[in-house]
């Protein structure tokens, strides 16, 4: 996992969103994984980590959980006035 040092949050979650990614286009389940929960420690209602989360449960097979992290996220969206781009082509 990438060694993000920086005090600014939201450079660190960048930084993972960009981990969690690259683990999605390897098909590293569980490095996918790992990086979501880096990034919701960091905040716990960040909701790109909670659809890669749900796309780790579904690589592994666990769909029930995976449709629960993935409700989370669009709930998550829906409670900002505006959800980002790269967050609305996450849930597509």
């Amino acid at each position: 996992m990438t060694d993000v040092r920086s005090h600014d949050p939201r450079a660190q979650i960048d930084a993972l969103i960009r981990e969690a990614r690259q683990a999605r286009e390897r098909s590293d389940a569980a490095a996918l994984a790992a990086a979501a929960d880096a990034v919701l420690r960091i905040n716990p209602r960040e909701p790109r980590a909670l659809v890669f989360k749900g796309d780790a449960f579904s690589a592994q097979g666990d769909h029930r959980s995976a449709m629960s992290f993935y409700g989370a996220a669009l709930a998550q969206g829906r409670a900002t006035a505006a959800s980002p781009p790269d967050l609305r082509a996450e849930l597509q």
